[in-house]
């Protein structure tokens, strides 16, 4: 409904609560912008400190385990223990297999259950290594949960695991040939032993480990050096998963949703998430932008999708451990970040609302004061609209813009009271005035009766001869463009026959010219097959030549076989002559004699072989010969075909110009015979035009004639 047509008493209430709505809406936008912009900066300041924090705690803890390892691989005690581990290794290698040996004693028959099995001190077998085991192991077991590492493991240089505290599949093994050799834990032994230097330290990012029955599981390792400096051996530590997650996961300051967690290299998570009851090291994937924007080396934060689908606020950097590159994200959701501002948002929608049923109450009494004065003041203005001066104006005694208001309608009732006397008077003025316009009508139109009606009978007669002219145009225009139309029809017939020629002769030419392609094609692959031939002949001439030094060297070889055989022969008849002493000789002279046979009878094959082979390469010099011979032929007969061929194109080319200078002349008198329709087809449009005009002027001169008819009636008749 337009506002125009609502009363005032309506009208005022609304304007009032529109304006209230309008200037508590923008106050209350305004001000939960600024603070959505606060809240927002603040928790982005809180997510970058807490993140920053978090890299400072891991870099922390990373830098102690380095500590641990290297005091723990330049300790004395460690050095005896892995001295101690590695004798009584020998020991048992000398009474069998020891990974056998020792996997049954501490695994197998192991009475503790699995993932208990660093509980037995030493087993009762009596070796040396079980009394070495209990003297060491106890203390190893204490440093490996005093600092909570997942496992420690002593090396020997030739990759012996000689020791392990938590003892699983890999204990007792080799990594360096076993079968755990391609593990992480066989790469840490062996980037040990590769560098075998103090300080020199490798770490493994985190990977399944078979042994660890599939876990995730990351190794830092060290050489072992003796009193001397020489390399004695490897200390390796399985990274303590369960601290690195104390680390990222303290609950401090994170709220409801805050988490903090490692992602590495290929997206998958290094630490576990708080809100997932197991595991999530390298089964989730995290692959929203915050770990592309870190991966690339930069530091932020960013409104993502995290790896629940779960908008999250998320800021990011990088941390660098010995070559690998690890992700920190500090995160926490949108929402939580977001509940302040909703709660203020509800909160001013709250007052809003109050405040404006208060307006529209204060709006709905005020309105009343104003509109009821109003009201009757409309209602007297209706009764002298009515010509009813008799009423009273109320609100004349007001001194507010109401009282102006009653006064200025009390001025329109006083000049309306006037106005109906004038009225009056004016009534008896017009009368007289009509009787004197009508004698004056009278005689204006005797006037122009006279005047204007030899004219129009004028331009009758002129609208007839008009319409006799144009009718004699148009007939002539239209024989015109007959005629133009008869010569144009036959022109583009013409034009038509030629260039169904100049077509033909055109696909003529494509033709004679694919031809004369093809034509040179053929010859120069005649060429490329003569050249080729001739080649090819050369070759099997180099083969005969080559098949007859073979002959000249199996005769050779005939030759040595005959007198070898006839050694042989000589040798038998003297191992014959020896008696008894010459027995040994008459069987080595007897295979000699057998070997000089075969090699005759091989000797033959070979000849036999190599006269098919000759017969062979004559046949095909001769074929050779042949081919390159038809080849020129092909040379020839293409050389003139193609000769031939450039002729013919000569003479097509020829016709087709001629071709072509006839269709031109067809389109030239097809374009001079198109102007002549033309100028027929406007002839013609002027005439009909023509004729148009002069029924428009006849039809006007009538209409002309009976409105002046009908204009002088009425006058007339006043």
């Amino acid at each position: 409904m337009p506002l125009a047509t609502l009363k005032i008493s309506q009208k005022l209430p609304l304007l009032i609560v529109g304006l209230a709505i309008l200037s508590a809406a923008i106050t209350g936008v305004i001000i939960v912008n600024e603070a959505q912009k606060d809240l927002v900066h603040a928790a982005e300041e809180k997510l970058v400190a807490l993140q920053a924090s978090r890299v400072n705690s891991l870099s922390n803890y990373l830098g102690s385990i380095e500590q641990d390892l290297s005091s723990l691989s330049k300790l004395d005690y460690t050095r005896h223990a892995l001295l101690d581990f590695m004798g009584s290794w020998d020991a048992l290698k000398m009474q069998g297999n020891p990974e056998k040996m020792l996997q049954k004693l501490y695994i197998t028959d192991n009475p503790h259950p699995t993932g208990s099995k660093e509980e037995l001190d030493y087993a009762k077998d009596d070796s040396i290594y079980s009394q070495v085991h209990k003297e060491y192991h106890s203390w190893f077991r204490h440093f490996l949960r005093q600092r909570d590492y997942y496992d420690i493991f002593l090396f020997s240089p030739n990759g012996d695991l000689v020791y392990t505290v938590f003892k699983e599949l890999d204990y007792a093994t080799n990594l360096n040939t076993g079968e755990w050799k391609d593990s992480d834990l066989g790469n840490a032994f062996r980037a040990a032993r590769d560098n075998p230097t103090a300080d020199y330290q490798a770490f493994f990012d985190f990977k399944p480990y078979a042994p660890s029955h599939g876990a995730a599981a990351s190794f830092i390792s060290q050489p072992i050096l003796d009193e001397d400096g020489i390399f004695a051996g490897v200390l390796v530590f399985q990274m303590p998963i369960a601290r690195i997650n104390g680390v990222m996961q303290v609950a401090a300051g994170m709220g409801e949703s805050g988490e903090t967690y490692i992602v590495g290299e290929d997206r998958f998570m290094r630490s576990d998430s708080r809100f997932s009851d197991e595991s999530t090291i390298l089964k989730v994937q995290v692959t929203d932008t915050a770990v592309d924007r870190a991966l690339a080396g930069e530091e932020g934060v960013h409104i993502v999708a995290d790896y629940r689908g779960i908008s999250v606020f998320s800021a990011y950097g990088s941390l660098e451990f010995h070559g690998v590159n690890w992700i920190v994200l500090a995160e926490i959701d949108e929402a939580e970040v977001m509940k302040p501002i909703n709660h203020m948002k509800m909160s001013a929608t709250v007052s809003v609302l109050f405040v404006i049923v208060v307006i529209a109450m204060i709006a709905l009494v005020a309105s009343r004061a104003i509109s009821k004065p109003i009201t009757q003041m409309s209602g007297a203005m209706d009764e002298l609209s009515k010509n009813n001066f008799d009423i009273s104006i109320p609100g004349v005694e007001r001194g507010d813009e109401i009282g102006q208001m009653a006064a200025s309608v009390q001025v329109f009732k006083e000049n309306g009271m006037e106005a109906k006397r004038l009225q009056k008077e004016q009534i008896k003025v017009e009368e007289r005035a009509e009787e004197e316009k009508k004698r004056v009508m009278v005689e204006m139109a005797d006037q122009f009766d006279s005047q204007i009606g030899g004219t129009i009978q004028n331009l009758s007669e002129a609208a007839e001869k008009l319409q006799g002219a144009s009718i004699a145009m148009e007939k002539t225009a239209s024989q015109t463009q007959e005629a133009s139309n008869s010569v144009a029809t036959a022109a583009e017939e013409t034009s038509i026959n030629v260039s169904s020629v100049a077509g033909a002769t055109e696909e003529m030419t494509a033709s004679a010219q694919e031809i004369s392609t093809q034509i040179t094609d053929v010859a120069s692959k005649a060429t490329l097959a003569s050249t080729g031939a001739r080649t090819t002949s050369e070759k099997v001439d180099q083969l005969s030549n080559l098949v007859n030094n073979i002959g000249e060297v199996v005769a050779a070889i005939r030759d040595i076989a005959n007198q070898t055989n006839l050694l042989a022969l000589n040798a038998t008849i003297e191992a014959a002559r020896a008696g008894d002493a010459g027995k040994g000789f008459a069987v080595v002279a007897e295979e000699v004699k057998k070997l000089a046979t075969e090699t005759g009878q091989k000797t033959d094959e070979i000849e036999e072989r190599i006269s098919e082979i000759q017969e062979a390469t004559r046949g095909s010099v001769v074929a050779m010969q042949d081919i390159i011979n038809n080849i020129a032929e092909i040379d020839e007969a293409s050389t003139g075909t193609a000769s031939a061929v450039e002729e013919q194109n000569a003479v097509i080319s020829e016709i087709t110009r001629s071709i072509s200078s006839v269709s031109d002349n067809a389109k030239q008198v097809a374009d001079v015979i198109g102007g002549v329709q033309t100028a027929a087809g406007e002839t013609g449009q002027a005439a009909q035009m023509l004729k148009t005009s002069a029924n428009d002027i006849a039809d006007l001169s009538n209409s002309l004639d009976q409105a002046v008819n009908d204009f002088l009636k009425q006058v007339r008749g006043g």
